[in-house]
């Protein structure tokens, strides 16, 4: 241990040591036997500096600047700042340390006067000398923070690039937003949200609760998360931006949405869309996703059947042809019912197989590697899976035999439906008896019944038909023009336009209803009733022959359906 009453009598030693000790001391409390050996070295330099003679002359510049530099790092060791300064401040102390020290080296330190200034002199420069020093370190640990920062911020500005639309397609939508609630724009989808399709853009439109908006892009952004971690590279998830009450998402390649096309363009490119598939259950299995089964009021197909159907208008089919081929893909482009947790095995498959019945045995494959007992629940599986196939052949492939056996091809789209005029006489009498059968209107009919019926058979009757088969016509050309740009080109579409909806009535012109109704001295209500009970009863008789389908009731709105 050092002896402090040896050196206690220099009195610019008790300082130097006071000062060095007592900082250290304070900020090195639990340090203090190291410290207790540098204070050792610091004493020794200082007596070199001070304990010399008066009639000994001042060290030399330089040496004086090697031991207060000395002192300096021996005090700086381990030594922070409590606050930082600013750089202005800190660059002025810097000079300021430059001068004191060059001040000190020019004073006469031997003098036994001088050591006091001396004294204070270095303890200023050594606290100039500190703060240069932390400054330094302050400053590195900035610019390694920026560094980082910029790093991150680099990041996640790629990360966001992934989910948000490019600024230049969102900026084409201003003036369709501004223009809402009124936007005149087509439209698309059979849901509860309305979705528009500016022209010549490729975008798509959704009007939501703003509310709502945020947690949708969040979702989007998820499923996004998900399908990278997968490699699920066959799901399609677009890009958005949310602008006040509107999400606006970069559009698939998909025209006007049309659920018949969908259905065909599955059945007829089975084989292109199995890897989707495969994804697309593990998607399902892995997290919940609703309103992609059943629940569409607006879908006029879930009229014919009494079991939920698909809904491919929120996860549409689609196929890509890029320079690595063709490849089938099915877009997830309405998320608001996503849910992440775990699903239960047997509802996603139920939702997939509604989907996908032709790949009832891939789906199950995918399925076991989520539950291995999920074959204790085939039999619910493969009902589902007979009805989808049922419903498939009712609306598409009978349909499709039908225009092939017709020689209906893309180029002979507006084909019309020929009735020759032996089969028109035989209708006329078919007609004509069920009318004579219906006893509701046996009281409206005119009381010469026998010359009514036969006026109707010779006029009346050839006319209702020249009037469907025209409106028939009229129906596949506004189908054509308003889904495909009056342009077919492929099979699925084909048989798309000549799916037709419309009220019964409309098929028989303004004109000949009249004259139906003066023939029959009909009033009120039951003029629209017996035109609707005429046509319904035509196209019942043309079904298998002059057209491929017929069903009274498609949609809620009391539309006919007619596959032609």
């Amino acid at each position: 241990m050092i002896s402090i009453s040896n050196i206690i009598q220099y009195p610019l030693t008790k300082i130097a040591l006071g000062l060095v000790g007592g900082y250290l001391g304070f900020r090195f409390i639990f340090w203090i036997k190291e410290k207790l050996n540098r204070v050792n070295k610091i004493e020794n330099v200082t007596s070199q500096v001070f304990k010399s003679p008066t009639n000994q002359k001042a060290p030399p510049p330089q040496l004086a600047v090697e031991q207060i530099e000395a002192i300096t790092r021996l005090s700086i060791q381990d030594a922070s700042l409590e606050q930082t300064p600013k750089i202005e401040d800190l660059l002025a102390r810097k000079n300021k340390a430059a001068n004191i020290i060059k001040k000190a080296i020019s004073h006469s330190i031997t003098k036994k006067h001088k050591r006091q200034e001396a004294a204070k002199i270095i303890k200023a420069a050594i606290r100039c000398f500190l703060i240069n020093k932390h400054t330094k370190k302050n400053k590195a640990a900035l610019k390694i923070q920026c560094l980082v920062r910029r790093r991150i911020a680099i990041q996640k500005v790629k990360g966001l690039k992934e989910h948000l639309l490019e600024y230049s397609l969102f900026e084409k939508a201003f003036p369709y937003i501004e223009q809402a609630p009124n936007i005149d724009l087509p439209t698309i989808g059979i849901g509860k949200t309305a979705v528009y399709l500016p022209p010549q853009i490729p975008i798509v439109l959704k009007a939501c609760w703003s509310k709502a908006n945020k947690k949708r892009l969040e979702q989007m952004q998820q499923v996004r998360m998900i399908c990278q971690k997968n490699n699920f590279s066959h799901l399609a998830i677009p890009k958005a931006r949310v602008k006040g009450s509107f999400i606006i998402e970069s559009r698939l390649p998909i025209s006007k949405y049309n659920f018949k096309e969908q259905i065909g363009l599955y059945i007829e490119n089975q084989a292109l869309f199995t890897n989707a598939i495969k994804e697309f259950t593990a998607f399902l299995c892995g997290d919940c996703l609703f309103d992609i089964v059943g629940g569409a009021a607006r879908n006029p197909y879930q009229n014919l059947v009494k079991f939920s159907i698909g809904r491919y208008d929120n996860v549409p089919l689609y196929i890509e042809r890029d320079q690595n081929g063709v490849t089938g893909k099915i877009g997830l482009v309405d998320l608001e019912g996503f849910v992440p947790e775990r699903n239960e095995t047997f509802f996603g498959l139920r939702d997939a197989i509604s989907l996908f019945p032709y790949h009832f045995d891939v789906i199950i494959e995918v399925a076991k590697n989520f539950d291995q007992n999920i074959e204790n629940r085939l039999p619910e599986l493969q009902e589902i899976r007979d009805n989808i196939l049922s419903f498939f052949k009712t609306v598409y492939e009978d349909h499709s035999r039908f225009i092939k056996n017709n020689k209906i091809t893309l180029e002979l789209a507006l084909k019309p439906v020929t009735i020759s005029p032996k089969r028109r006489e035989e209708l006329g009498d078919i007609i004509v008896g069920l009318i004579k059968k219906e006893n509701r209107f046996e009281n409206l009919l005119d009381t010469n019944q026998k010359e009514t019926f036969v006026q109707f058979q010779n006029t009346v009757f050839p006319e209702i038909l020249n009037s469907i088969i025209r409106h028939f016509e009229e129906l596949i050309s506004i189908n054509i023009s308003n889904f495909y740009n009056k342009k077919i080109s492929s099979y699925p579409q084909l048989l798309a336009t000549r799916t037709l909806e419309c009220p019964s009535v409309w098929l028989i012109d303004e004109v000949i209803r009249k004259n139906m109704y003066r023939l029959f001295n009909l009033k009120g209500f039951h003029k629209q009733r017996f035109c609707s009970f005429v046509v319904n009863r035509i196209l019942e008789q043309l079904v298998g022959n002059e057209i491929a389908y017929f069903n009274p009731c498609f949609g809620g709105d009391g539309n006919v359906c007619v596959f032609c």
